[in-house]
């Protein structure tokens, strides 16, 4: 008894004798032949196994075939990741959305390079507030494990952090002198996408986009000159890139201002000429 192995053109016999001769079999009796073939291309292909021999009692020939189908496939599954992106996100749940272009017996993500965590499919995960990698992974029916492409981006809950303002001039403001408000506006994870100074002279509230000074690290604005006994209100309103807001309104009673009259700015000019003028006299006189 013999058996042949009638390979398809897409593959090699590396080892294993073909034909397998077997010597007298008798009936009942099983033997095994082993081959080991590699396929040079991928795909489902047939295998034809031949055995044939003669009958012990009658010199009559006896022949049986075995076919079976075997599939062939050594190329990892492809993954590509729809969300998260590299983006920065204002909650703590990310949906993650992906395809796969083949069936699979397993999937899993790994987040941050952690151990692998199982999936069925796109699912929402828990994720903690800072920068943050992403590699899905999936197993074909096959065998053949495939990764997708490293997806980085941050997660940010949290508001932008404004610090009491403060203004220039000081003390008392003069009718229609201008005032410059200056704060350090910060966030821990994202950057700082607008501050606004928010200001009311009397009736209505006006809005000025504050700009960064990288000589101070600060927001500035100035609030226009205003009529004499004027009462100014203002606040600051900041937004970082993930969508979040905060204001600093000074526990909603704002910072004010109050513009001094006529009368008493008067004043104070006339008493700056006086000293002014006595400083002067008195040098001439002393030296």
């Amino acid at each position: 008894m013999q058996a042949s192995l009638i390979f398809p053109p897409e593959g090699n016999l590396i080892s294993g004798d073909n034909p397998v001769y077997f010597g007298n079999v008798s009936r009942g009796e099983s033997r095994t032949a082993n081959w080991t073939l590699v396929f040079t291309a991928e795909g489902t292909f047939g295998l034809d196994v031949n055995a044939s021999g003669y009958n012990q009692n009658t010199d009559d020939p006896v022949e049986r075939h075995g076919y079976a189908t075997i599939t062939v496939d050594s190329t990892p599954p492809e993954i590509s990741i729809l969300s998260p992106q590299n983006t920065t996100y204002p909650t703590s749940g990310i949906l993650l959305n992906f395809t796969v272009n083949e069936a699979t017996d397993w999937m899993g993500y790994s987040l941050g390079n952690q151990a692998n965590a199982t999936i069925l499919g796109n699912t929402t995960i828990p994720v903690s507030e800072g920068p943050h990698t992403l590699v899905v992974y999936a197993n074909d029916t096959a065998g053949n494990m495939g990764a997708s492409d490293t997806v980085w981006f941050t997660v940010d809950t949290s508001p932008p952090i404004i610090e009491t303002p403060t203004r220039v001039p000081a003390g008392e403001i003069e009718p229609y002198e201008e005032v410059t408000v200056s704060v350090n506006v910060t966030d821990a994870i994202s950057d700082i996408e607008t501050v606004i100074l928010s200001f009311q002279n009397n009736t209505s509230w006006h809005n000025v986009t504050m700009d960064f000074n990288p000589a101070t690290s600060l927001y500035e604005a100035r609030i226009p000159g205003q009529p004499a006994d004027t009462l100014v209100k203002y606040k600051v309103i900041a937004y970082d890139k993930a969508g979040h807001f905060d204001v600093n309104d000074n526990e909603q009673t704002y910072y004010v201002y109050t513009v001094i009259p006529e009368i008493l700015s008067a004043i104070i000019l006339l008493l700056l000429f006086a000293v002014t003028t006595y400083l002067v006299a008195f040098k001439k006189n002393h030296f």
